[in-house]
């Protein structure tokens, strides 16, 4: 388990956290963070994906059910939603419909573990706006497969906040 930093300060949007007496750590703000939404009935992948994506500069929120996941996007404004399509009461499919229908620009990757190219096209066209295959060898691909919309984000954080 982390501990809290010793001392936590922000200048000119440099967080500056010392972590112990000799450890000691610097990290470049770009604006406002990429909040990510990750949705999973499986707590140990939840809980990896938050630990891999928040190394990386991103908030991550957690759900457990699709329901909890809706609540989570009624009140957080939420950039990425990353959910498993196999979940009970409420399933991916449901969801995504759902994320669809009210928030229509929240960006969407499904989980499966099932490789059915069917599935996968029909969650695309349900409203996905891309897929990850379980279980994951290495979360460096979770990181890859969102290149394209974290790179999207930079540019967008970069515009608003006047950086060329």
């Amino acid at each position: 388990m982390a501990k809290e930093p010793l001392y936590k300060e922000n200048v000119k949007n440099i967080d500056i956290c010392f972590l112990s007496d000799t450890i000691w750590l610097i990290i470049m703000l770009k604006g406002v963070c990429m909040r990510i939404l990750v949705v999973d009935d499986e707590k140990m992948l939840v809980h990896s994906l938050q630990r891999f994506l928040k190394l990386r500069g991103v908030e991550v929120i957690s759900a457990y059910s699709g329901e909890e996941a809706l609540q989570k996007l009624e009140s957080d404004s939420i950039d990425i939603v990353i959910t498993d399509i196999i979940m009970s009461p409420m399933d991916g499919t449901a969801l995504v419909q759902n994320i669809r229908q009210k928030y229509k620009s929240v960006i969407i990757i499904v989980m499966t573990g099932i490789l059915n190219i069917a599935a996968t096209i029909k969650e695309l066209e349900n409203g996905a706006d891309g897929y990850l295959i379980k279980p994951f060898s290495n979360l460096n691909y979770v990181w890859d497969v969102l290149q394209p919309w974290v790179k999207k984000f930079e540019a967008s954080s970069d515009e608003d906040s006047g950086v060329s």
